[in-house]
């Protein structure tokens, strides 16, 4: 009988070939990158893109907000002093927007009433879309990468106004930009893994005992 020189040999004699081709168990499937997790809350820590995306949001509206103000002021055209005790009234309505120079609106009319609702109504769409993509995508909401999309188009509305107002198209898009970099998509997927689970169930029971002895099983 010889004896084996080296630990290979002996393993080798140990266990003779079955014919079989050894092969290497499969690569583990490493899990998604996500956020990570607060530890003292459980939910996911909102990265920076998130915290910019969503104040950029929320200016909009404050911007738009300012913008109507002024237009509003200028629409009512209001007295000015000159001199000593003079005021004069000049008409500065046709001015405070372009929507309202580009439509005709004799002083008195009733054209002048819905071209101060139609620019009213134009800063509360934007404000209104805006503010809820930026309220959703704080929260973790991954729809809100189109809502930004939807918020970028209405804010164009804000070129009926004045350029001012138009600074709001900046900041809806440098934030609906945010929205789809891979750090916020982490964060978004995280979200979507805690509020949707995996089902999971309990392995199937062989065997259920009834009573204190196995005969009751």
């Amino acid at each position: 009988m010889t004896v084996p020189e080296t630990a290979d040999q002996a393993a080798a004699m140990a266990s003779p070939p079955t014919g079989e081709i050894a092969t290497l168990p499969p690569a583990p499937i490493e899990p998604p990158r996500l956020s990570r997790l607060n530890p003292r809350t459980g939910a996911p820590i909102r990265p920076w893109t998130i915290w910019l995306s969503a104040g950029l949001l929320f200016a909009a509206p404050v911007v738009v907000t300012v913008a109507l103000g002024f237009i509003w002021w200028d629409m009512a055209s209001p007295w000015q002093p000159t001199t000593g005790e003079e005021f004069t009234k000049t008409d500065r309505f046709a001015s405070s927007a372009w929507l309202a120079g580009a439509v005709e609106a004799p002083m008195g009319s009733w054209v002048r009433v819905a071209l101060a609702i139609a620019v009213t109504a134009v800063v509360v769409a934007i404000s209104a879309v805006a503010s809820a993509v930026g309220y959703y995508a704080f929260a973790g909401y991954r729809w809100t990468r189109i809502g930004g999309l939807v918020a970028l188009a209405v804010s164009l509305l804000a070129l009926l106004l004045t350029p001012l107002a138009w600074a709001a198209i900046g900041c809806v898009a440098l934030a609906a930009g945010g929205l789809w970099l891979p750090t916020t998509r982490r964060y978004f997927d995280a979200w979507f893994l805690l509020r949707h689970p995996a089902v999971t169930f309990s392995p199937p029971l062989e065997r259920v005992q009834y009573g204190p002895v196995p005969r009751f099983g």
